[in-house]
């Protein structure tokens, strides 16, 4: 027998019993699986996933659906519908945990059937019954979405009489809903993507899909692209600047702070010059380098005011990173923060820093950034870390520990080189980003 390699995912169904008036009600949601099978160690695995149920606010009472089937593949719950306006809405996800991406390859029209099982056409349609299933955005599934492997894709499944019915039946009545989708294996067949001239969606799902040759020979190339700031945000970007690839590698060693870790967009150049904190005594958070990276004023501009300068189209791709910064000496513990934006620690653009005195204690918790590592920036080789048109320093969020002094955060100076600069001094922003993991 010929194997051409393809899995399919076949059927996702949702079925409805709904009583109205005082009837009973049953909505049974199945997603069946065929050819469950493998290639070198490959599965095929999507299914319900029944912890992640939720019963919207509003619903009438009702027991909680339940998954249940040989492979999670049946979503059961019961619920009486009885005036308009009432209804049931839960949402579920679909979960991929194989290793193969899946994607919707036909959708069938929904099927009523009355309590005979008799599929319902034309007039003998009820029009006073809604019975929707879409997404957890509000839109709708389609042919050709997209199910990656170790994702999940929330449903939302509602069925309500229409709150403006009038002419009710006056006798119980029991309808079946069918809807049907149906997966099978995504083959992306689109090239791999250019930073310079592709979309960011393509630029994220040739990441996501591993197409990473285009993308690795423009990042070991510094291939820049150029974007527009609007960094008055009087809605007229005014400020031409660029990006660069800074990495593409995962993170496998165990580290914890996630700001080299996929794929990292970086600033080629000094936006603008702010200073991290004011500083008196740094007794208290957010003065000189107490509170570090996590309580700094610098923090807050990088994650408000160029954040929200940035394009939207960009803006909105930008994901979330767990972010680690050095203590200073008032302090005994790292610091973790959620960013969108966030400066580079000293151990992320400098390979061997630590050789030459301890400045950063973040060892095995980040590591050197894929571009800085290919042009080979250390702590004795730094030219390459060098940004602005005359060589201004640009800040780094590491926090100055050992000799350094309360008020002081590192910085790359105008030569490439890692000095420790006073924290209420104005010097170079030039931030970072990832766009996914």
């Amino acid at each position: 027998m010929k194997n051409n390699n393809k899995y399919r995912k076949v059927i996702f169904l949702l079925v409805m019993l709904l009583a109205v008036t005082v009837g009973f009600a049953l909505l049974s949601t199945t997603l069946k699986i065929n050819g469950v099978t493998g290639i070198k160690s490959n599965t095929w695995d999507i299914h319900w996933k029944e912890s992640s149920i939720a019963v919207t606010n509003g619903s009438v009472s009702a027991s909680t659906p339940t998954v249940n089937g040989t492979n999670n593949d049946t979503v059961n719950f019961s619920v009486n519908l009885e005036l308009p306006g009432d209804f049931y809405e839960f949402s579920i996800d679909a979960e991929n945990s194989g290793t193969i991406d899946g994607a919707i390859s036909l959708i069938s029209p929904i099927e009523i059937y009355d309590g005979n099982n008799t599929l319902l056409e034309g007039d003998d349609i009820p029009d006073y019954i809604n019975f929707v299933v879409k997404y957890a955005d509000d839109t709708s599934p389609a042919v050709g979405d997209v199910l990656k492997k170790t994702k999940t894709k929330k449903y939302r499944i509602r069925i309500e009489i229409d709150s403006n019915a009038e002419d009710l039946p006056t006798t119980n009545k029991t309808f079946t809903y069918k809807y049907k989708v149906e997966y099978e294996q995504y083959k992306n067949t689109k090239p791999a993507p250019s930073f310079a001239n592709s979309s960011w969606e393509d630029i994220i799902e040739g990441y996501e899909d591993e197409k990473l040759n285009q993308l690795q020979e423009d990042m070991n190339n510094g291939v820049t692209r150029e974007i527009q700031l609007d960094l008055d945000n009087n809605g007229t970007a005014e400020t031409t600047t660029f990006l660069r690839i800074a990495n593409l590698s995962k993170c496998t060693n165990g580290e914890i702070s996630e700001s080299a870790c996929g794929l990292v967009l970086e600033f080629t150049d000094i936006i603008e010059n702010h200073i991290f904190n004011p500083y008196t005594d740094a007794s208290t958070n957010g003065d000189g380098n107490k509170g570090g990276w996590k309580y700094s004023e610098i923090r807050s501009y990088v994650n408000n005011n160029i954040y929200n300068a940035l394009p939207a189209g960009l803006k909105n791709k930008i994901i979330d990173t767990t972010v680690i910064s050095s203590h200073g000496m008032y302090d005994s513990e790292d610091f973790e923060s959620l960013d969108k934006l966030y400066l580079f620690s000293t151990k992320e653009v400098y390979n061997g820093i630590e050789m030459a005195d301890t400045i950063d204690d973040l060892d095995g918790i980040t590591k050197q950034l894929d571009y800085y590592k290919k042009i080979g920036v250390t702590n004795s080789n730094y030219s390459g870390a060098k940004k602005g048109r005359y060589g201004s320093p640009w800040w780094l969020r590491s926090a100055c520990i050992g000799y350094g002094h309360p008020g002081t955060f590192y910085a790359v100076d105008g030569y490439g080189n890692c000095r420790q600069l006073v924290s209420n001094e104005s010097y170079g922003i030039s931030p970072a980003f990832r766009l996914a993991e």
